[in-house]
């Protein structure tokens, strides 16, 4: 059984008879979801017969982690017969004591230590106000898609990963984070980004864009949501990220326009130069310039 929304109070399951008895079960939900304790787990620690698990979620005011111990207390020793378990789990805390909020990315991996279900990666971010965000994710060969990498992911290898999405509602995305990401995820063809903060210096620049170009070998479709323009400079500026193979861009027209001066800035045209389709995010554009078509030669 697979389950792709959680609306509260209640799951959309019908015969809870037919639930309990299942041997495969899995729960996507990306937006943040209030009802992790209160019913799936409850939900799933009758499940005794499943042999394959799969969760997906983003989990909202908790005041602990879910990490590896959690998992192993709380959900498999209720499922005698697993035999395969796979997740993506994003815990947003607030009002964490000082003791949850200062615990460090080694801590929640210590937490996996003699885990039985494959490579598992995990790191957390911290923001003001003891609220911190705590990502696990297991990496099967099966796992393509990840979603909700925040600014701090430290930047483990993950080869079979191709569509990614990074957001963060409080901390810029910098240059150096970009640097973390294209080496952890060296074979990427998708990537959505959602960020809305701007850097601290006032050019949205950063020095460490001149110690090293971000090289996406094999993006083809890139998405940058808000309107924010040093997103949209970071990557179409050749001097910042290789793009050579960007076929389909998704972005801000005003920031695009911004960024590229008009359709006339030299070095933003070669990460623009083989896009074939093109998307706005706020607004469309039904009569282009003729510098806008020879800046997209193939629109």
């Amino acid at each position: 059984m697979i389950v792709y929304e959680i609306n509260a109070p209640s799951l959309p399951i019908e015969n809870l008879t037919t639930v309990l008895n299942l041997e495969y079960f899995s729960l996507s939900s990306y937006s943040d979801i209030n009802e992790y304790d209160s019913y799936i787990l409850p939900l799933i620690r009758q499940m005794k017969y499943l042999k394959e698990l799969a969760l997906y979620l983003a989990v909202n005011n908790r005041s602990t982690f879910i990490d590896g111990t959690h998992l192993k207390n709380e959900i498999l020793i209720y499922l005698p017969q697993i035999q395969i378990f796979t997740f993506n789990i994003k815990t947003h805390c607030k009002f964490m004591s000082n003791e949850m909020y200062i615990q460090s990315n080694n801590d929640i991996s210590r937490t996996f230590i003699n885990w039985q279900y494959g490579q598992v990666n995990s790191y957390i971010s911290h923001y003001p106000n003891n609220v911190a965000q705590c990502h696990i994710f297991s990496l099967p060969r099966s796992m393509t898609d990840i979603y909700n990498i925040s600014y701090g992911f430290q930047g483990d290898l993950c080869r079979n990963v191709r569509t990614l999405y990074l957001s963060d509602r409080v901390y810029p995305f910098r240059h150096e984070f970009f640097l973390r990401i294209a080496r952890a995820f060296p074979l990427i063809t998708h990537l959505t980004v959602l960020n809305n903060r701007f850097p601290n210096n006032v050019d949205g620049s950063s020095n460490d864009q001149l110690t090293s170009v971000v090289e996406f070998h094999h993006l083809i479709s890139l998405t940058i949501h808000f309107q924010r323009a040093h997103n949209v400079e970071q990557f179409l500026v050749d001097t910042n990220t290789y793009l050579p193979n960007l076929i389909d861009l998704t972005v801000s027209y005003d920031n695009l326009v911004t960024v590229t001066e008009n359709f006339k800035r030299d070095i933003t045209r070669r990460n623009c130069s083989k896009v074939q389709t093109l998307q706005f995010t706020i607004r469309t554009i039904a009569v282009h310039s003729k510098d806008f078509y020879l800046y997209f030669p193939c629109l």
